[in-house]
């Protein structure tokens, strides 16, 4: 009965461990896209910026 026990502990760590690992390579995946999204939105805004002529739009009274 006790070396079921130890058994078992040992399963339970190495699947604690294994979810653990899994869980972090999801969150690096997170981290990649998010990183991507910004990077395109700041590119956005500076390309947006760059191209800007005031002339292209009406002036203020």
């Amino acid at each position: 009965l006790r070396n079921l026990r130890d058994g078992y502990r040992i399963l339970q760590r190495r699947a604690d461990h294994n979810s653990f690992g899994e869980t972090v390579i999801k969150l690096r995946g997170v981290e990649a896209r998010m990183h991507s999204i910004v990077t395109n939105i700041f590119t956005l805004m500076n390309f947006s910026t760059l191209t800007h002529d005031s002339e292209d739009y009406p002036k203020s009274r």
